[in-house]
């Protein structure tokens, strides 16, 4: 395999490395990324506030789709996370408590992985065909 390319950007406040590469016997690219790794304790950790926060915010996928809602859902999970994160990692770095702060609001309000592929500004196009493909990216 020839690695053709790297670059990192950020998806928000998370650094994104992307590798492009290629087998001798194959005419397409691969587009790797790698996102920095959580310990399985802090995902824990982050699963169960993300847990509480869904409960307490009340989310309901009518008002995730209805567009006057979401931002008012958005802006209350934000709050719900700065203040969970404060409260059950009080010595993290304030980088840290971004990083964990985005990486939950990803996780639970916007489109996970494939947000992080839209913030890529190299990219042109996003192709999903369906669950059982990778995801084809130009």
């Amino acid at each position: 395999m020839v690695v053709l390319s790297t670059y990192k950007y950020y998806s928000d406040n998370i650094p994104i490395f992307v590798t492009i590469s290629q087998k001798s016997e194959e005419f397409v690219k691969t587009y790797d990324i790698a996102i920095p790794n959580i310990s399985p304790t802090t995902e824990i950790i982050l699963n169960r506030i993300r847990d509480d926060l869904i409960e307490e915010v009340n989310l309901g996928m009518a008002d995730l789709t209805d567009p006057k809602k979401r931002n008012v859902i958005k802006d209350k999970f934000k709050e719900g996370v700065e203040i969970k994160i404060a409260k059950f990692f009080p010595t993290v770095s304030p980088a840290a408590a971004s990083f964990f702060k985005t990486y939950l609001i990803q996780k639970s309000l916007g489109l996970g992985k494939i947000e992080i592929l839209l913030d890529d500004n190299q990219l042109e196009e996003i192709a999903i065909n369906n669950a059982d493909e990778p995801v084809w990216v130009y």
